[in-house]
């Protein structure tokens, strides 16, 4: 990414949150999208927040081949995406963490709107764990 001049100095590569393609002007950037831990937006780098992330910048290229709007307001309003984390606590307990985001027409960047976690480690939140990975892979790779 460094390399490539799609961070402009930086750690991360500027996006643009309701399309995920490069903030950096010239030479076809603006047609290179930037999902996961290389995008600089304020969101987590986790694979649950890069699935969210994947979903938004498809639909964007998608509207962009059928020559639709991906400024329109009512796509702008719903804007989202979340970012889930299971931990493992001991052998047979976890914990989890979840953080939602929201596009903040303001600002022109992802707000955190909700921020929940577990009350208490659990064996139910372990075995819950395998069940968020299953699904998270199955959504992402099928």
């Amino acid at each position: 990414m460094r390399e490539a001049g799609l961070t402009g100095g930086g750690n991360w590569a500027g996006v643009d949150p309701l399309t995920y393609s490069s903030t950096v002007s010239g030479q076809g950037y603006e047609a290179i999208h930037i999902i996961g831990d290389s995008q600089g937006t304020n969101q987590p780098k986790s694979a649950h927040m890069a699935n969210a992330q994947a979903k938004i910048c498809a639909d964007a290229i998608i509207r962009t081949v059928a020559g639709l709007d991906n400024r329109a307001d009512e796509r702008v309003k719903n804007i989202t995406t979340n970012s889930a984390c299971y931990s493992p606590i001991t052998y047979d307990e976890a914990s989890w963490l979840t953080a939602n985001y929201a596009y903040d027409e303001a600002t022109g960047q992802m707000q955190g709107v909700h921020v929940g976690e577990a009350e208490e480690w659990s064996r139910e939140n372990y075995d819950e764990m395998f069940a968020w990975a299953s699904n998270l892979f199955t959504d992402t790779f099928h």
